[in-house]
């Protein structure tokens, strides 16, 4: 918006006509009326006087004027601007509408405030007919023919279509008020904020997890815990489309770190949307503007799912101030205590300590891990999409070992079209790989005990082992964000390790085989697993040769 261009009055603009409007709203927002856009709304004949009839009224730009929804909701704004100007703003009675800005002087509130109620007005109509939307394309998901698997309690067809790793589609993003957060693929001309999402194989399992949990006296909440990038934001805000589209009462928060910093409109915006079908509840939510009046308002409410990704966001991290450390807290404890009101889902990225240690106590959270990348399925449609891309120097199983068919690391291995292993981000993700076992060696220097447990389990995981003791067991000696256990061996009473992807397992390799490194037959013994995997196989060799050599001296 450029903030330069002069509103006129209410009497100027009466007098404008629909050239003159036309040129005003181009010089205010210069990128708002281009193509088809421009052309509908030229086609409409809108005078200075028709756009102040209008005020406030977004569905007359979008449906008499067939504008899409984000251009609707802008020209809603600035119309309404205009008339807040003069009259403090528009009546919910749409009164402006009958007597064009004559109303009492005397009631007029002050212009912050009316400003504020017109824009929370307009929110609340962007969240019904964002809600609409979702409603509307999940049921044509309903309504496509699908096989449900055997082992798959029966579900509805969308449910299982969001779990088919060759099913690509677009979904509105089920939140309003704020940007759609960058980790979503959105088109930038699309103003309805739709997104792009790919079938994961374990959506179903999230669903049933999620239907188990709300239907359980024991448990209140599930969290999705695991590997960075792995999709875990795309996974969660399928369901919440899911679930929104069954009127479900749904307060879902997509990214903690914008919620940091307005807790309370945060909420507010996600309330909107979890209401959306019933009006007189959205006036109220409206209305709460303290975190007080949040938590009496939730606390009257019942069979609400909370949906909060990016938890750790809230968790304290290296370098934050005593002041930020505890607005962290206090949130924390703020978004609990709201959520005893109903059923929790969240998210959150390896090496969140306070997730680690909660199977270790009673507790009421299920946790669902989600750790590694891709499936073989998922992998395959992963490649047929993108048969344009040059692999340069590289083999497809180079790429997919590297990356560990992460999604997020998939992405970012396209540079320009070709396949770059060596790009900017894959050398940040090296570096802290390796300072992180660096800093292992440095703390724990004068603690040979704690030094062998972190050795035994790295090497677990750089070949595949078994270890007799989870990383959950040890939280502060391994890195979580690449290096994990999750099958529990019964008969053996061991753990199975893995590292999340051959960049993390390199930085680290050299550094674990230096320090007290033991050359013995296991190593060996893991590579009949690899054998179809000629990269993972190479790096078994070369360690356990160098391995050999250091121990031969």
């Amino acid at each position: 918006m450029d903030s330069s261009v002069r509103n006129p009055t209410i009497e100027e603009m009466k007098e404008w006509d629909e050239d003159e409007l036309l040129k005003w709203i181009q010089q205010k927002r210069s990128k708002l009326l281009e193509g088809d856009q421009l052309e509908k709304f030229k086609a409409a004949h809108i005078s200075g006087e028709a756009f102040l009839m209008q005020a406030g009224d977004e569905e007359f730009f979008r449906k008499k004027c067939n504008l899409a929804f984000g251009v609707s909701w802008t020209l809603t704004k600035i119309s309404a601007e205009i008339v807040g100007i003069e009259t403090a703003g528009i009546k919910r009675n749409r009164q402006y509408r009958e007597d064009a800005g004559m109303s009492d002087p005397a009631s007029k509130k002050p212009r912050w405030e009316s400003e504020t109620d017109t824009e929370l007005q307009m929110l609340a109509a962007s969240a019904r007919q964002q809600r609409e939307r979702i409603r509307l394309e999940i049921e044509k998901l309903d309504q496509l023919p699908v096989s449900c698997p055997k082992d798959v309690v029966s579900c509805p067809n969308s449910v299982l279509q969001l779990s088919n790793p060759t099913f690509d589609t677009k979904l509105p993003f089920p939140f309003v008020g704020y940007a759609v957060p960058e980790r979503f693929q959105v088109n930038s001309e699309d103003y309805e904020s739709y997104w792009y999402y790919t079938g994961r194989e374990n959506f179903v399992e999230l669903r049933e997890e999620f239907e188990r949990i709300r239907h359980s006296c024991q448990r209140s909440a599930l969290t999705i815990y695991g590997t960075r990038g792995y999709g875990k934001s795309h996974l969660l805000a399928a369901l919440v489309c899911c679930l929104a589209a069954r009127e479900e009462k749904i307060v879902y928060i997509p990214d903690c770190r914008e919620f940091m910093k307005q807790p309370v409109p945060y909420i507010r915006a996600a309330a909107l949307f979890a209401w959306a079908d019933d009006e007189s509840k959205q006036q109220r939510i409206m209305a709460l503007d303290t975190q007080e009046k949040i938590d009496r308002f939730f606390q009257g409410q019942s069979d609400v799912v909370f949906v909060i990704d990016q938890l750790n966001a809230l968790e304290e991290e290296e370098g934050d101030d005593k002041p930020t450390i505890n607005k962290k807290a206090e949130l924390r404890y703020w978004l609990q205590g709201i959520e005893v009101t109903g059923k929790a889902i969240h998210a959150s990225s390896a090496n969140n300590y306070s997730i680690l240690n909660k199977p270790l106590k009673q507790s009421s959270n299920e946790i669902m891990y989600v750790y590694g990348g891709l499936t073989e399925k998922e992998m395959e449609h992963w490649w047929a999409q993108r048969q344009e891309v040059q692999l340069g120097d590289y083999t497809k199983d180079e790429v997919e070992d590297f990356t560990g068919r992460i999604p997020w690391f998939l992405e970012k291995c396209v540079v320009n079209g070709t396949i770059d292993l060596a790009a900017k981000f894959f050398t940040e993700i090296y570096e802290q790989a390796w300072a992180f076992e660096q800093e292992i060696q440095t703390r724990y220097y004068k603690e040979p005990g704690e030094l062998q447990r972190h050795y035994q389990y790295m090497r677990a995981c750089l070949f595949g082992r078994f270890i007799w003791v989870s990383s959950k067991f040890i939280p502060n000696l391994v890195d979580h964000r690449y290096f994990y256990d999750d099958k529990y061996d019964s008969e053996r009473g061991e753990f199975e390790a893995h590292y999340t992807c051959g960049i993390c397992r390199n930085a680290v390799a050299s550094m674990v085989l230096e320090n007290k490194a033991r050359f013995d037959k296991g190593i060996w013994q893991s590579l009949p697993e690899y054998t179809t995997n000629p990269c993972v196989t190479g790096f078994v060799m070369e360690q356990a040769i160098l391995a050999w050599i250091l121990l031969q001296g």
